[in-house]
């Protein structure tokens, strides 16, 4: 194998190893509520329901975005992985966590 192919296939190698590490990242977003609500992930993925869903998210995340939809007192909680949990009982309360 000439020199030029040798450091050819260690970039390769570098770059597959990169990539394979980035995309390892996990991260779970975790909505605890009795209410409905609606929110954003990473300010483009839109999510929405009622009651209790986790997602999992790969990649890199950023900040997620939850509200609830209707002027109620019943709760909404928010933790992501690596950080507190959040709650509100605030109508039409929001919750943001930025990781």
């Amino acid at each position: 194998m000439s020199r030029s192919n040798g450091r050819r296939a260690a970039l390769a190698l570098a770059a597959f190893f990169a990539l394979l590490a980035a995309g390892c990242s996990r991260d779970k977003v975790e909505i605890q509520s009795n209410t409905f609500w609606e929110g954003t992930i990473n300010s483009y993925i839109r999510i929405y329901g009622s009651g209790n869903k986790t997602y999992e998210i790969h990649g890199k995340l950023g900040c997620v975005t939850v509200s609830k939809t209707y002027a109620d007192t019943l709760y909404l909680r928010l933790r992501v992985t690596g950080k507190q949990m959040q709650e509100t009982t605030r109508p039409l309360g929001t919750l943001i966590i930025c990781k």
